[in-house]
Order: structure tokens, then C-alpha cells, then sequence
């Protein structure tokens, strides 16, 4: 494997909640918002942005 394709769980959340807030206001809402992805590969799994997308299962 040479890479990952990571995305963003806590953008999707906070676009998701955003969307809830204005379906519950009687605002119109968005029915497909694009969510951005990172590639995580040997060269930047250890970078900080990388590292706090990166699931993991345990401690």
C-alpha cells in the first residue's frame, strides 16, 4: 500500500450539524455538500494536521 485517502470526520460533523440546525430553522438547506479527503502517506503520517484525522482504536 503507498497511500490512504483519510477524511475529515470532524468537518463532515460540523457541516451535518449546520445542516440539522437549518432543516430545524425552516432555512433552506443543502441537499450534497462536497467534504474534503486527505492522501496519508509514509512521508506525512507523522505531521501533526495528518495525525489528528487518523483514527485509532486504542491508547
Amino acid at each position: 500500500m503507498q497511500a490512504l485517502i483519510a477524511q475529515l470526520p470532524g468537518d463532515i460533523g460540523a457541516k451535518g450539524v449546520e445542516q440539522a440546525v437549518a432543516a430545524v430553522k425552516g432555512q433552506q438547506v443543502t441537499p450534497s455538500i462536497p467534504t474534503d479527503a486527505t492522501i496519508v502517506t509514509t512521508q506525512n503520517v507523522d505531521q501533526p494536521e495528518v495525525q489528528k484525522i487518523l483514527y485509532k482504536a486504542g491508547c
